[in-house]
């Protein structure tokens, strides 16, 4: 996986973040239930092939942290929750890590009570729940007048000062701290079949949508998730790269979906 590359569809998933290596692999349900280590998991050959290259360059790790083909972990920040009897039932939930979520819940509502916050406060408490949202983006939208609390200078000479924090701003954090436990997102719900572009006004907005075969949603959706579409340039080179993944034309798609934009 790169961050500059739509990833493409696999069933092992690899990426490097500064010196971790991490690995997810798509397994059968059924083998969810073996004892680790007993069955042929991609993700496990891909580990002791990645241990054998640090230990070649004599590249120094903490084998205490290893994390080894396990159902249940957090890597780079997303916590995946694989268990037997949560992904029967149709349900593997990604996530910020628990602990993280359970903390902030607990700060979010203590910080709702005060009558007055600071800069140096407020910005990390806000900031932390908004990357735990980012694993279900819709909760974002309990946000807004937490934003404006303190005033959005750069490098400031607002961190020691003190805020007022109207109600108003405290609820937006109570229904946040309410929310971030059970934020999360289901990786095995299925994806609509209808492919959505909306613009950017905040008025009169204008949506619309068209029906695209399931293989092209999957990346399309993968892609979208990191940039905004402003324009139909920019949305026939996103499904024209997730048409070419799956081996097809461009068909009347792009054509459609450019037509919407305008």
């Amino acid at each position: 996986m790169r961050s500059d590359k739509l990833p493409r569809p696999n069933g092992l998933f690899q990426g490097l973040v500064i010196d971790v290596f991490f690995n997810i692999a798509q397994v059968p349900i059924s083998s969810l239930r073996q004892r680790p280590g007993s069955v042929g998991n991609p993700g496990l050959a891909a580990f002791k092939a990645a241990k054998e290259i640090y230990a070649e360059e004599k590249l120094a790790g903490s084998d205490q942290k290893d994390v080894i083909d396990c159902s249940k972990a957090t890597a780079v920040g997303a916590h995946v929750d694989s268990s037997y009897a949560l992904a029967k039932q149709g349900i593997i939930p990604v996530a910020a890590a628990p602990e993280k979520r359970l903390a902030l819940n607990w700060i979010l509502l203590q910080a709702g009570k005060m009558a007055y916050t600071t800069g140096d406060l407020h910005s990390p408490w806000v900031g932390g729940g908004v990357s735990a949202f980012y694993f279900r983006c819709v909760s974002m939208a309990v946000l807004d007048f937490v934003f404006k609390t303190v005033p959005n200078e750069p490098s400031s000479p607002f961190e020691d000062a003190l805020f007022h924090l109207p109600r108003r701003h405290a609820n937006e954090l109570a229904l946040a701290a309410a929310i971030l436990p059970v934020s999360s997102s289901n990786l095995l719900a299925p994806v609509s079949n209808q492919v959505f572009a909306s613009d950017a006004s905040q008025e009169r907005g204008a949506f619309c949508s068209c029906e695209a075969p399931s293989d092209v949603r999957i990346v399309a959706v993968r892609g979208l998730q990191r940039c905004q579409i402003v324009s139909a340039a920019l949305a026939q080179k996103i499904f024209s790269r997730a048409l070419w993944y799956r081996g097809g034309g461009l068909g009347s798609l792009v054509v459609r979906v450019s037509r919407c934009l305008g």
